[in-house]
């Protein structure tokens, strides 16, 4: 039995009055002409065929819907299934506007939705046809240049090999960072001579120990042998003990001064009673 012709480069989808389709009959004469090849049910569907079948396989081969947008295409179940359907496998969608006022309803404004994106041509009776055309073809011949082109880049894309490591190519094995390259060996490394042969003095140990426990410093570093005098030592011993002294009990200021004039007077050799007075 026969079938459909699929696979062509738009499928026409319109409302069936008169004058829309003498209307299409006529586009599709002037894009045939253009080299663009067109599915219309009346012509693509042969008798004895199951027409959804065939209409089914005609949206999912095709390169593009061109909706012919009238008040009889918003309402029509059939006509919005097809606008439907040829969305849902992402077909660009070129609107002809044939008629105005369709969206004032709520078909209309659910047709609306689907073809809003879209760059529409108009094609009502006061439009001018020859140039609507041309905007037509010239959409369609693009989106026909631009999958070529990404045909194109994708062919030529598969062709470019997988750039190999220069490793691969010498050994033809899987690169690892262990192989050498074939017949080629590796020089053992020369120990450096000069300044870096001398040997280094070994970092000097920490001075300071930290324990944990109490969080205190001990300290390790060796103090330098003090110079002064052992009676200015002892004599500084002695104000360092008045000092707590002093700062225990304020009221006796007196008498650690006192003390201290007569340990000052011990370490000069002078008799207590001199110091005292």
């Amino acid at each position: 039995m026969a079938q459909c012709v699929a696979g062509k480069d738009v499928f026409v989808s319109y409302g069936r009055e008169e004058s829309v389709k003498k209307f299409v009959r006529k586009l599709k004469l002037d894009l045939e002409t253009q080299q663009i090849s067109v599915w219309l049910d009346v012509e693509d569907i042969h008798a004895g065929t199951e027409w959804p079948k065939e209409i089914g396989i005609a949206l999912r081969e095709c390169k593009a819907l061109i909706p012919v947008v009238t008040k009889k295409y918003v309402s029509s179940q059939y006509c919005k299934s097809e606008l439907y359907v040829a969305r849902s496998y992402e077909k660009p969608i070129f609107p002809v506007i044939h008629e105005d006022g369709w969206r004032e309803s709520d078909d209309g404004e659910g047709v609306n939705f689907m073809i809003a994106a879209a760059n529409w041509a108009f094609f009502r009776p006061d439009d001018d046809y020859g140039a609507s055309l041309q905007r037509l073809v010239e959409g369609l011949k693009g989106l026909e240049r631009g999958k070529e082109l990404r045909s194109s880049l994708e062919g030529s894309g598969n062709e470019i090999k997988k750039e190999q490591d220069p490793m691969d190519s010498l050994t033809g094995q899987p690169f690892s960072p262990d192989s050498k390259p074939h017949n080629q060996t590796w020089a053992e490394p020369t120990p450096p001579t000069g300044l870096l042969d001398e040997p280094r003095p070994k970092p000097a140990a920490p001075t300071t120990s930290c324990a944990t426990a109490d969080h205190k410093y001990e300290t390790t570093t060796r103090k330098k042998k003090c110079s002064i005098d052992p009676q200015c030592r002892q004599f500084i011993r002695l104000i360092l003990k008045l000092s707590s002294i002093l700062s225990r009990d304020p009221e006796s200021d007196a008498l650690v001064l006192g003390r201290m004039k007569l340990s000052l007077a011990i370490l000069k050799g002078q008799d207590e009673s001199t110091a005292i007075d």
